[in-house]
């Protein structure tokens, strides 16, 4: 299949950038052609964007509200050569749940940065009530930190699947390095480390 369709355009009345009938025609600039890429062919490259990884990797579930407390801790991780998704790339739209669950069903890991934000936003409790449900998370899958000293919510029904999880106070712990050496306790949290040998230091 060829990448691109190219028509002079010197007497049609089709404007650079535009979309028409499901394509995308694009002026080149230099000449009186377009350049025609199909809106399919778009989208396919947009979905290969966000395939999931093939090695082990850890869901990161958070409250975009508390962003400036979390990023410091998962640029740690990654420093320390943990594979970690977050949503900061997926751009907003129909798919956005899409994307985020295929990723959280492929996940090796699961990490909620649980406070007061986390539970009133809607998709957090999703993310996590669909992790309790899933067959990998029964044995150490789960990593509950608390941001902030609070219960989770009784109207949920996660208590039972949570209760059972070693839980972080990180509230209780200065830097993104004490909560990091907490964290990589777990059990499998391993099998998403791409340098084996790296541990945080402070």
């Amino acid at each position: 299949m060829r990448e691109k369709i190219v028509f002079n355009v010197k007497n049609m009345n089709i404007s650079q950038g535009s979309i028409n009938n499901g394509v995308v025609c694009i002026g080149d600039g230099n000449s009186n052609n377009v350049i025609v890429r199909s809106k399919e062919k778009a989208r396919r490259k947009e979905d290969q964007h966000y395939e999931v990884m093939e090695e082990p990797y850890i869901f990161i579930s958070y409250s975009h509200k508390n962003i400036k407390r979390v990023l410091p801790i998962i640029n740690r991780m990654k420093e320390d050569g943990y594979r970690v998704w977050y949503d900061a790339d997926i751009k907003p739209g129909p798919k956005w749940d899409q994307y985020v669950e295929n990723f959280l069903k492929h996940s090796t890991i699961f990490i909620g940065f649980f406070s007061y934000e986390y539970w009133k936003s809607g998709p957090c409790k999703e993310e996590i009530s669909y992790a309790c449900n899933l067959a990998q998370y029964e044995s150490d899958g789960i990593i509950p930190v608390y941001l902030d000293d609070i219960k989770i919510p009784d109207n949920l029904g996660l208590q039972m699947h949570l209760s059972a999880r070693e839980r972080i106070d990180g509230y209780s712990y200065n830097t993104p390095g004490d909560i990091c050496r907490m964290i990589y306790k777990n059990a499998l949290i391993h099998k998403c480390q791409v340098n084996k040998d790296a541990s945080p230091d402070n």
